[in-house]
């Protein structure tokens, strides 16, 4: 969700109407739907603001208020020659993740529900992770562990360190998790209808996998064909078409691309004067654990 304004002219002066809105897709379109109306945010518009607030998120006593009047200062010098940035890290789609993740309760979820132990990271911690990760930057656990979590400021969300997060640890954070799996379902389907005021069922599955093994898979039936059109072939065939042919192929699936060596050989035994052999590239598996999954 987030912010759209129009602005419209009466009596000689320009207002600005603020609302919130979310995407729903609709078939292969996606389209804006209205979810409150917030005004032109004056003194009525703030309150209005400030319950819808309230009402996803909950009272956070930490939280600062978002109309809070701030503590008047005076000016400041600032030498802009030694102004230099250090270890920036990503700061606004984690923050907005967590609190996401507080609106639907789920962090109360995972505290009843994940027994403390002597594990130095918490497992509701974990699982918040966990949960945030593929929502900022769908990847692999791997890539969470080296590369994701060190370029975000959740370590002084959640206070963990990023030595502490290794992909090792956040497997076994999904082993703890499975078991909840049916409770996690009906918490998640009774916030989501107290949020929304909908009647619908959740069904929770995993999709890590199936992207790269369908390509793959359809890889392997088009190559098995080609190769069997070449065996029952009476006539010499075109090199150059086969490759196409088999180029034509990989493009339609190409992130499975890298998967397999191809190569098409000279084979004067058959009638089609050629053969396709290809074989399993396995260096792929790693890259593909590394950036979506395995």
């Amino acid at each position: 969700m987030y912010l759209r304004h129009s602005k419209v002219k009466k009596n000689g002066k320009t207002h600005s109407y603020w609302r919130l809105v979310k995407s729903e897709r609709v078939g292969s379109k996606v389209r804006q739907v209205t979810v409150a109306q917030l005004g032109e945010l004056n003194a009525e518009g703030r309150a209005k603001a400030k319950e819808l607030a309230e009402h996803f998120l909950g009272h956070d006593a930490e939280q600062r208020k978002l109309f809070e009047d701030t503590e008047k200062r005076g000016p400041l010098k600032v030498l802009l020659d030694k102004v230099r940035v250090e270890r920036g890290r990503s700061f606004g789609d984690v923050w907005l993740a967590w609190q996401l993740w507080k609106a639907l309760g789920l962090d109360c979820f995972c505290e009843a529900k994940l027994e403390a132990g002597r594990e130095k990271v918490p497992w509701p911690e974990v699982a918040a992770i966990l949960a945030l990760a593929p929502l900022c930057e769908p990847s692999s656990e791997l890539h969470i562990a080296e590369d994701w979590y060190r370029r975000t400021a959740l370590k002084d969300i959640l206070g963990v360190a990023p030595d502490l997060v290794h992909h090792t640890r956040l497997y076994r954070g999904l082993d703890r998790l499975l078991p909840h799996k049916a409770a996690l379902e009906s918490h998640l389907r009774q916030r989501y209808g107290e949020l929304f005021a909908l009647d619908f069922d959740l069904l929770l599955y995993d999709v890590t996998s199936t992207y790269f093994e369908g390509d793959a898979a359809r890889i392997v039936e088009g190559l098995e064909s080609l190769k069997r059109r070449l065996e029952r072939a009476r006539k010499p065939a075109d090199r150059t078409q086969v490759e196409r042919q088999i180029g034509r192929l990989l493009e339609r699936n190409r992130r499975a691309a890298a998967k397999y060596r191809i190569s098409v050989e000279e084979d004067s035994q058959r009638a089609s004067g050629v053969r396709l052999v290809w074989s399993v590239n396995e260096a792929w598996s790693d890259w593909a654990e590394l950036t979506e999954g395995t």
